[in-house]
């Protein structure tokens, strides 16, 4: 699966498995057209859609840490996202943290 692909986001395993398999996943629109949580989001998960104040995306970020042991925050350009644990670990372990990202946003381009 790459950004590029057609897909939605309407449940919280879902989410998972999509952080899991892209090492980290922007929460809101970007300057890259796509590549957010947000633009894939399925109707009545977002903010602006969900009608009776429940927000979806926005409610499992808990379960969603708690659950995979990955992270959340503003951690490129001020930017609120998902960082895998996998890419956390590689991160750690010497990695740019600059050139991960570049590189992992190649990949889903």
């Amino acid at each position: 699966m790459t950004f590029s692909d057609d897909f939605k986001i309407g449940y919280l395993k879902e989410l998972i498995e999509l952080i899991d398999e892209m090492g980290f996943v922007p929460f809101f629109t970007n300057e890259i057209e796509g590549f957010s949580i947000e633009e894939h989001i399925a109707p009545g998960c977002w903010y602006d859609d969900a009608g009776d104040g429940f927000w979806p995306a926005w409610e499992w970020k808990g379960p969603v840490i708690k659950k995979t042991k990955c992270a959340y925050g503003k951690f490129l350009r001020n930017k609120a996202m998902y960082i895998s644990p996998k890419l956390i670990e590689t991160l750690v372990r010497g990695g740019e943290f600059a050139q991960a990202i570049h590189i992992l946003a190649l990949k889903f381009i």
